[in-house]
């Protein structure tokens, strides 16, 4: 066994050249068992989760806790104040040039894509 940190990083390397085939097809049967399914899910509708999905959709906020906080305190939809059913109906909005978040909609009020706030 390499005793340096430059031999393990090498020794590593080499074995993962080596290996990366059998570890692709190890990466997708995980990523397709029922486990990982849920744990993404929950992973999707945490705090983390939603922050990173927004900024990834190209919003821009100063402060991405209040925002989050907001969304989910957020009960009816700030247009047509059409109450939520679940999470699937709520949308954060934001203007697609400017990354502006401008309210938390509806899906059908955020498809219209129409409206000023």
């Amino acid at each position: 066994m390499p005793h340096t940190i430059e031999e393990r990083k090498a020794y590593h390397k080499k074995w993962y050249q080596a290996n990366k085939d059998k570890i692709a097809v190890k990466h997708k049967k995980y990523r397709e068992t029922e486990g990982y399914k849920i744990s993404q899910s929950k992973y999707r509708q945490s705090e983390l989760g939603k922050i990173r999905d927004w900024k990834g959709k190209g919003m821009i906020s100063d402060n991405w806790h209040q925002v989050y906080e907001t969304y989910i305190m957020t009960t009816c939809c700030n247009y047509c104040n059409k109450e939520f059913k679940n999470s699937i109906d709520k949308h954060l909005d934001h203007d697609h040039d400017t990354g502006e978040i401008r309210g938390v909609l509806c899906r059908s009020c955020n498809r219209r894509d129409v409206f000023q706030f």
